[in-house]
């Protein structure tokens, strides 16, 4: 599986968040949640349509807990009133859920069952050097994050996600990009080879 990633997201109309391990750890918590909303929709609609409808509901669950905690919060003194209101947004989450899911078995989807590896090619914009783990290390995590929630794999943990590869490539100034391939691990790993 191969997807083309972008290295930044527009957040407004003058207002790009570039994604490297910088920004990432200068920005506010509140900019650094809707860069990572907007990346993560950027990668789901590269995949198949099975995966956007997986992505949505998991965007939904997220909403719903949301909205759930602050009505816990805002009702915290009265537990009758709060239990009412809980099971009526269950039953609207229900059905909201069940909507998006209709025909899902229908629709194509990946779904990753074996060990794999990720390797990302890094096209910059210039011939400038570059540390590529600063950029590749935050396009990592928001895409990872992005693939588990559109149900890729079922984490992008250990047990998935076998091996992670950075490798920079020639710059390519019309078309900066981040291109990644998800590889099956090998059943036997080359244990003599120095390089790995």
């Amino acid at each position: 599986m191969k997807l083309i990633l972008p290295l930044s997201v527009q957040m407004s109309a003058g207002k790009k968040f570039i994604l490297n391990l910088n920004n990432y750890r200068n920005a506010h918590h509140f900019t650094l949640n809707k860069a990572k909303k907007l990346y993560s929709q950027l990668v789901v609609n590269q995949l198949p349509p099975g995966n956007q409808v997986l992505f949505n509901v998991s965007v939904l669950d997220a909403e719903h807990a949301r909205k759930v905690k602050l009505a816990k919060k805002k009702y915290d003194k009265e537990p009758a009133v709060f239990s009412m209101i809980e099971s009526k947004m269950n039953a609207r989450h229900e059905h909201a859920r069940k909507l998006l899911l209709v025909g899902i078995t229908y629709l194509k989807k990946i779904r990753v069952t074996k060990q794999v590896y990720v390797h990302y090619t890094y096209f910059a914009a210039s011939r400038r050097r570059i540390d590529v783990a600063n950029p590749c290390s935050i396009i990592d995590k928001f895409t990872c994050d992005a693939l588990t929630a559109a149900g890729t794999w079922p984490d992008d943990d250990t047990n998935t996600i076998k091996r992670t590869i950075y490798e920079a490539a020639a710059p390519d100034k019309d078309n900066p990009r981040c291109e990644l391939r998800i590889l099956v691990a090998p059943v036997q790993e080359m244990s003599n080879n120095p390089l790995f």
